[in-house]
This record gives C-alpha cells, sequence and structure tokens, in this order.
C-alpha cells in the first residue's frame, strides 16, 4: 500500500515523468485537455495543487468553490441571514409604502358671494348650491334676472330648487324678459302662478303657428274660473296630449261648455214652443173657416 510520499498530488511537480495518458480503472483512455486549461471540477473538489483547508481568494476556508459567498456566510452565520431577510424585507416593505401619485383633482367653480347668500337665506345644502352655482354660472348673460327670478321662486309657498336647477341647465327657465308679450299679458291679467307660467311658456313655444288662437281660447276659458292657474294647468295637459284645447268646464258657462250649450238649448226652448202654439191657433183659425162655410153653404141650398 502506497504511502502519502508515494502519491502523486493533483498538480504536482511532475518533470522527470515523461506525459501519459491517464487511463481509467477499466483500462479506457480518459480524454485530455488542452496544456494550461484547467480541467472542470466536480463540487466539492478543490483546484490542483490546494491543500485541504485552502480556499481561493475571496473564498470562506471550507467554501465549495462556484458557491455564492452571502449565501454560505449565511448558512454558517443565523444572524447574518436574519440581516439579509431584513434588508430584503425593508427594500419590499419601502416599495410597498411608497405612496402612489395623486391624479390631478377637478378644479372646482368657486361659489359667487350672491349665490351662496341666496341659498344661505333659504337654507339650501351645499351640495345644490354648488349645482345652482355651476348652471348659473353658464348664463352669464341673464345671470342678474336669473337670480332676482330665484329668489322670487323660493320665497313662494313648497319652493322647489332641484325643479329650478334642471329648468336652468335645460334652457327652460322662464323669466320677465324671455317671455313673449302676448304670454305675458294673459300672465298678468289672471295673476298666475310660477308653475302655471313656465307650463303655459313650454307649451306655446311647441306651437308657435297656431300660439294667437290658443292664446285667445286660453284667455275665454279663463275668464270666468275661480283659480286661473289651475284650470290652466288642466287645460294644458289636453292641449299637450291631444293637439286641442278641452272644452270649458260646465260650472263656468262660457261659450263652448257644456253649461253654456245646455243653457242655450233651453232659450230655445220657448221660442220652439210659442211657435208651436202659433202654427197649431192659425190651423184652428182654418178649421173654424172652413166649418163656417161649409154651414152658409147649406143654408143656401134650403
Amino acid at each position: 500500500m502506497a504511502g502519502a510520499e508515494d502519491f502523486v498530488w493533483p498538480g504536482a511537480d511532475t518533470q522527470d515523468a515523461e506525459p501519459s495518458a491517464p487511463s481509467t480503472s477499466a483500462g479506457t483512455p480518459a480524454p485530455l485537455t488542452a496544456p494550461g486549461v484547467v480541467p472542470p471540477l466536480m463540487p466539492g473538489m478543490m483546484m490542483p495543487g490546494m491543500l485541504p483547508g485552502m480556499a481561493m481568494p475571496g473564498m470562506m476556508p471550507g467554501m465549495m468553490p462556484g458557491a455564492n459567498p452571502l449565501m454560505m456566510a449565511s448558512m454558517m452565520n443565523p444572524m447574518m441571514a436574519m440581516m439579509l431577510g431584513g434588508v430584503g424585507g425593508a427594500a419590499g416593505m419601502a416599495a410597498a409604502g411608497e405612496p402612489k401619485a395623486e391624479e390631478p383633482s377637478k378644479v372646482e367653480t368657486p361659489i359667487d358671494n350672491r349665490v351662496r347668500e341666496l341659498c344661505r337665506d333659504y337654507g339650501i345644502e351645499d351640495r345644490l348650491m354648488r349645482k345652482l352655482n355651476d348652471v348659473m354660472m353658464r348664463r352669464p348673460d341673464t345671470f342678474e334676472e336669473d337670480l332676482v327670478t330665484v329668489r322670487s321662486r323660493l320665497s313662494k309657498e313648497r319652493p322647489d330648487i332641484g325643479v329650478l336647477i334642471t329648468q336652468l341647465d335645460r334652457g327652460i327657465f322662464v323669466t320677465r324678459s324671455n317671455i313673449h308679450p302676448d304670454m305675458m299679458a294673459v300672465v298678468n291679467k289672471y295673476k298666475l302662478d310660477d308653475r302655471a307660467t313656465q307650463r303655459l311658456v313650454e307649451s306655446m313655444r311647441k306651437r308657435k303657428k297656431t300660439m294667437q288662437e290658443d292664446l285667445k281660447a286660453i284667455d275665454v276659458r279663463l275668464a270666468s274660473a275661480e283659480r286661473p292657474s289651475g284650470l290652466l294647468m288642466t287645460l294644458l295637459q289636453g292641449l299637450d296630449t291631444t293637439g286641442k284645447l278641452p272644452v270649458a268646464p260646465k260650472s263656468l258657462g262660457l261659450p263652448g261648455s257644456y253649461g253654456a250649450e245646455r243653457e242655450e238649448k233651453e232659450k230655445e226652448r220657448p221660442k220652439e214652443r210659442d211657435r208651436d202654439r202659433g202654427d197649431r191657433g192659425r190651423d184652428r183659425e182654418r178649421d173654424r173657416d172652413k166649418k163656417r162655410s161649409r154651414s152658409r153653404s147649406r143654408g143656401r141650398r134650403k
């Protein structure tokens, strides 16, 4: 059995020895490598010329060639492993904790002081105040008049700010400056409320060709009404539905109403009775004349 001194270490000085092809245990020659090229190492093997316990530069003692130094160090030092894990976790937490860039918020239109005062006077909440301000700011030409009209309507019984905002937004908000003079005459004559005035303007805008005739017919029907605004709402509903103004209620006794027609018929009946009586009287006189003429003719014959 060969001793340590007889063992030829890999990479030992072999100048006196003639190079020969290494062979396997089975006698098959192993592949040769080019001169000066280190043959590939298996895991756990050391470089040629290295003694056990020696390490390559930058390696820790006992480290396998090709291993990650930090990984090997963390395996041998649990504290270092915890520190390395903490560094990675802290980096991840820092990345996750970074605040996202805030999206630019929409610039809100500042509330006009006059609108704010109006809403404060009538207890209008902030959400509706902002909507009212936005729609009114889109109507700069009529802002002052709109403000006066809105205040006037809010001072009436049971005002609806939501309806006013919708009318302003749709461009159908009625002020005295945008009402036709003929319609304004009817409004003033019968002191129509805001709802009836708004409805009248909306209906007449759809019937510009027949507006004059419609207003005359409406004037006739409202002449004897105790509540003109309520009657007008009913008439306009029928007008918008059928295209014709409904006849006036019986209680009004107006031309074209059922009550008026009945009264006219009642007035005509006495005249018809007088005519019938006159006709019957004439018939009787004729019968008498005939009888007299007959009796005279008989007396002459005798």
